[in-house]
């Protein structure tokens, strides 16, 4: 059975022949190879560069960069985008935790699945003209677990007026936004280690931002106020 020549590889060669005794060549067939050598040395470093550019590429991808799903809920007007691996609760109605008006989603790690990072809740309320910003706020804070410290700031979402609280302690952190909409007001909430602000901090930025408000027919708010 006739035996295969197996072919060297370019790193074997170039070691073969950066080592191979060019004494016995004249000086003009020694300056020739001396020249290959150097290009096939170039060839190859710029190869383990490629490589190791490569590697710090892929170190540096952000934490923050996640699939996003598009959630929408017609019966409490709203709708959003959010990383594709949180997953929504699911609360029986018999269940004394069920209310109505609320969606919430447990808060994965976007790169570890099994890392459970919160709790993220949106929560539709019927308009009053009486309500403003600080009242919804503090509605819901009401509700939550007292922070070490907190600060409030209003400004502009594409859907109405909002209102901003930032709270933290030691071990967990609260983002809260009170949003007044054109039909109905809204809480968008997240609750989270703190550990993990710096993290989480931008999803959240997203997800308020792709919130939304579906607006309905004046004569379906008509029909349901009757």
């Amino acid at each position: 059975m006739a035996s295969q020549k197996v072919r060297p590889t370019v790193l074997q060669l170039f070691f073969r022949i950066s080592t191979y005794n060019t004494d016995n060549f004249p000086p003009e067939k020694q300056l020739r190879l001396v020249g290959r050598f150097f290009h096939l040395a170039i060839f190859i470093s710029l190869i383990a560069t490629l490589f190791g550019c490569q590697s710090t590429l892929l170190n540096k991808i952000k934490p923050n960069e996640f699939s996003e799903q598009l959630y929408v809920d017609a019966k409490l007007n709203f709708a959003i985008k959010h990383p594709l691996n949180w997953k929504r609760t699911i609360i029986p109605v018999s269940s004394p935790k069920y209310q109505p008006t609320i969606v919430s989603w447990i808060v994965e790690n976007p790169r570890i699945e099994t890392d459970n990072a919160g709790r993220m809740l949106i929560q539709s309320i019927r308009q009053d003209d009486k309500a403003s910003l600080p009242d919804l706020l503090s509605n819901f804070l009401a509700e939550t677990p007292e922070l070490k410290s907190g600060q409030a700031e209003q400004f502009e979402h594409p859907a109405g007026p909002a209102l901003k609280f930032l709270g933290h302690d030691i071990d967990r952190g609260l983002l809260t936004i009170a949003l007044l909409g054109k039909q109905r007001n809204f809480i968008i909430s997240l609750d989270y280690p703190s550990s993990r602000f710096e993290e989480l901090l931008p999803i959240f930025q997203d997800i308020v931002n792709s919130f939304s408000e579906i607006i309905r027919p004046d004569n379906y708010l008509e029909s349901t106020m009757k």
